[in-house]
């Protein structure tokens, strides 16, 4: 089974298969306890919500999850850190394959993307719904946009995880993540969190890429 949504290159909103609405919290899988999970390290930060959010570039830069994977983990990385220049100031876009994603409990969904030249994985965050209300109403827009079209093409996230395939390209802003919350694809600490753009040929139930 294949599913196809679009979002919108840049940060602006394009044609979305299920429009820019954002009318999509229970679908998403968020749960109101979310809104009281919105002060993990950085949250701020991970949500465009952060006093610097502004300064983040709205034209994406083409990347690789090679490339990405390779970038330099800051020193002095905490809970309080501040937007950082460089990757955190930077929008990228990645063509990717998709492996799986995964419903987590503090309502921020998870994908684990793979690069089809290296090998490489990358985890990338679509932030709970409940978390972006200090965010511009642009970024909101474009982070709740790129939610529902993640759920329009490849289903509601499970908290156990789905496996899943197909084609992505995934715009995201750079992160890095501090203490022990980083996952096995983030060896350099690095995200995209949050995604502000997804367009993917996903085919739901697949075995993952590697």
């Amino acid at each position: 089974m294949r599913r196809t949504a679009v979002l919108g290159a840049g940060l602006s909103c394009g044609v979305v298969a299920v429009g820019c609405a954002a009318a999509m919290v229970t679908s998403q899988g968020t749960s109101r306890s979310s809104i009281s999970a919105c002060s993990g390290p950085r949250w701020h930060v991970k949500t465009l919500s952060d006093p610097l959010a502004g300064r983040v570039s709205d034209n994406p830069r083409q990347s690789s999850i090679g490339a990405l994977r390779q970038l330099r983990t800051p020193r002095r990385l905490t809970a309080r850190t501040p937007r950082r220049r460089g990757p955190e100031r930077t929008t990228y876009r990645v063509n990717a394959r998709l492996v799986e994603m995964e419903l987590e409990k503090d309502g921020d969904v998870i994908l684990v993307a793979v690069d089809p030249k290296t090998k490489d994985k990358l985890a990338v965050e679509f932030p709970a719904s409940g978390c972006m209300r200090r965010a511009s109403a642009k970024h909101r827009s474009l982070m709740k946009s790129a939610r529902a079209a993640l759920i329009a093409a490849c289903g509601k996230p499970s908290s156990t995880g789905n496996e899943i395939g197909g084609s992505t390209t995934i715009t995201g802003v750079g992160f890095f993540e501090p203490g022990d919350g980083v996952p096995p694809e983030g060896q350099n600490r690095f995200e995209l969190h949050p995604v502000v753009g997804f367009r993917a040929n996903c085919v739901l139930g697949a075995a993952p890429s590697e």
